[in-house]
């Protein structure tokens, strides 16, 4: 299954390797292959998320924001569901 890399990434595989991230071609291939493999599959998540949020928009159950405070705590929160789902894919992958 060994392909030669193109001039561009075997360089960056060179300096991957001398920089001693990685001990060989392979696992660094690895590890691209389970980075590729986890977005896609946080992708395909992210689109049925999208949907089903879409498909309740066209139910009409949305939330009407009034001014501008409301729009703040609304990104407020936003924030820190973001940052709690930052920190379960961490643990994740930890």
């Amino acid at each position: 299954m060994t392909e030669p890399f193109p001039p561009d990434l075997q360089q960056f595989v060179s300096e991957e390797l001398a920089s001693g991230h990685y001990r060989s071609e392979g696992e660094l291939l690895v590890e691209a292959v389970r980075f590729y493999r986890d977005s896609t599959v946080r992708r395909r998540e992210l689109r049925d998320e999208i949907n089903a949020r879409l498909r309740q928009l066209d139910r009409g159950e949305a939330i009407e924001i009034e001014d501008d405070a409301a729009l703040e705590a609304f990104f407020d929160q936003i924030g820190i569901e973001v940052q709690e789902e930052l920190a379960r894919e961490k643990e994740r992958q930890a």
